[in-house]
């Protein structure tokens, strides 16, 4: 097997992994472009350290300096780390055990620092192979690590971005070949983090689009009354819209006391709904949703059938029916609720005997419907 000596040159190259990212902090968060597709190319690899290495391993500290291009911060990377050969195999070749760098990405569009390391017991096992030798072909140390895509190395990075926001990410990272070789090779650093396919953007918090301390709160849309009739006793389940906008994050979900699609109880219940941004800015309000019970219910009945286009002996049947239940309900609220439901009985029997003869179809239905639900208020 060829001699080669000690220099490592290892470049990175991350992919944000679906981080699914981070579970969100409870302030809403904007996001910027993640790390995806970056490549990494040696302009320069000093300042290398290679103590006495033979073919159970060795371990190096270098630093590195390049390009960076294909992701969203090209510019210039600086990079310093530390690698760990083991014992050389069958295969003629010995595993990386250990890795450990720090890197650093200057850009028009973010300043990213972040580090690379192997993670134990994170994914498959790594496909990350070198050697290390301590041979001077040519007076030159030699080393050379060629290494695949691998589960277990992990990278993380902070992006400060023009704007003012701090964002972060992590992800799964893909080591091609570094070569530290005699002056017959040169030197070849040559890190890569995985393609954008899937990777998640990062998570950024602060900023207000101009590089300066966000203070402005979300605005807040919020419903006017909301009336609804009750359905039972409970009350009714009652929908309604909210939503907020921030000048910063966007689009913000408020948070209200009580939410969309509720059970409300019969009266009055005041809403109140704050939303906050990333920097921590609020903005609150409130709203009431009316729920109306059997009683209200009722006048809006007796007024239907009051303007109902059947003969006056119809008209007049019903409207005494619906007085009796009126009284009837009086006495419900002392505990007498059998009668109101007799009451309202007699006129859902005599609306249904008059449907689509005296009273038309249409109106007959309307009728039911809101006579039915007043029982089912009134718990009949």
């Amino acid at each position: 097997m060829r001699q080669r000596f000690v220099v490592l040159l290892l470049l990175l190259a991350a992919v944000v992994a679906p981080a699914l990212s981070p579970p969100a902090p409870a302030a809403a968060q904007s996001t910027a472009p993640g790390l995806g597709g970056t490549l990494f190319d040696t302009a320069a690899i000093t300042a290398v350290q290679n103590p006495y290495c033979d073919f159970d391993g060795g371990t190096f500290t270098f630093e590195a300096s390049g390009t960076v291009t294909g992701t969203a911060y090209p510019g210039t990377f600086t990079e310093t780390g530390t690698i760990t050969l083991g014992e050389l195999n069958s295969s003629n070749w010995q595993p990386v055990i250990a890795l450990t760098i720090s890197f650093t990405i200057d850009s028009p569009n973010g300043f990213v620092t972040g580090t690379k390391v192997i993670v134990p017991g994170y994914g498959p096992t790594p496909r990350i192979h070198g050697v290390c030798t301590t041979a001077y072909p040519d007076g030159v140390p030699v080393l050379r690590v060629s290494t695949f895509a691998t589960g277990r190395l992990r990278y993380s990075a902070q992006i400060v971005t023009p704007d003012g926001r701090t964002c972060t990410t992590e992800g799964p990272s893909d080591i091609f070949h570094v070569i530290k070789n005699s002056s017959v090779q040169p030197d070849n650093l040559t890190e890569r983090f995985l393609s954008d396919i899937s990777a998640p953007q990062a998570t950024c918090a602060g900023g207000d689009g101009g590089g300066g301390d966000d203070t402005t709160p979300p605005v807040l849309a919020l419903p006017g009354t909301v009336v609804a009739d009750a359905t039972g006793p409970a009350g009714a389940a009652v929908t309604f819209a909210v939503s907020a906008e921030d000048d910063v994050d966007g689009a913000v979900t408020p948070v209200c006391s009580v939410a969309s699609g509720a059970v409300f109880p019969i009266g009055t219940t005041t809403v109140e709904c704050t939303a906050t941004d990333a920097a921590d800015n609020a903005a609150s309000g409130s709203f009431d949703v009316v729920v109306r019970g059997a009683d209200a219910q009722l006048d809006d009945l007796v007024a239907d059938v009051q303007v109902l286009n059947a003969r006056n002996g119809i008209v007049n049947s019903l409207d005494a029916k619906l007085s009796a239940a009126r009284e009837a309900m009086d006495d419900a609220s002392a505990g007498d609720l059998e009668s109101a439901c007799g009451k309202l009985g007699a006129f859902i029997n005599e609306v249904g005997a008059q449907a689509d003869n005296q009273i038309g179809a249409a109106d007959a239905q309307a009728l039911l419907t809101d006579a039915s639900r007043i029982v089912a208020v009134l718990g009949c």
